[in-house]
């Protein structure tokens, strides 16, 4: 489902070369998935359970593919928690937005600083179609 929503939700034939930043990552496979497959040039998740971000960096830590990175962050506060990066060129949160309490706070953090200019906001949760396209 990744690759999907990354593809056709932004309109993009392409993630080759892409900064990507992935809230709510669960335990990375998705993030891992479309950095194996899709020639993305980094890779960072955040997550809010230490659990999840340590399996996560365990089972990742010998990939090859591009620098992967997992965090524990909170999507409503991640501006501090990336402030030393490169701005993303692509944010994705799939299937976790609905758990937000301040929504509006998240897309705030998003939107000064943590995306690029030209850069992507991909919000995918509670598809009413198994079909994206």
């Amino acid at each position: 489902m990744y690759h999907r929503v990354a593809l056709v939700a932004s309109g993009l034939s392409s993630l080759e070369g892409l900064r990507v930043l992935d809230l709510a990552c669960g335990r990375g496979g998705g993030l891992a998935f479309l950095a194996e497959h899709f020639g993305i040039r980094q890779a960072t998740g955040v997550d809010l359970c230490p659990r999840q971000i340590s399996f996560a960096n365990d089972t990742y830590k010998d990939f090859s593919k591009c620098p992967i990175s997992f965090l524990i962050g909170d999507i409503e506060t991640t501006k501090p928690l990336l402030s030393s990066q490169e701005p993303f060129d692509m944010v994705l949160c799939i299937e976790s937005w609905h758990t937000l309490p301040f929504p509006g706070k998240a897309l705030r953090q998003i939107s000064e600083g943590i995306i690029s200019a030209n850069g992507r906001v991909i919000i995918a949760d509670g598809f009413l179609s198994e079909r994206l396209a």
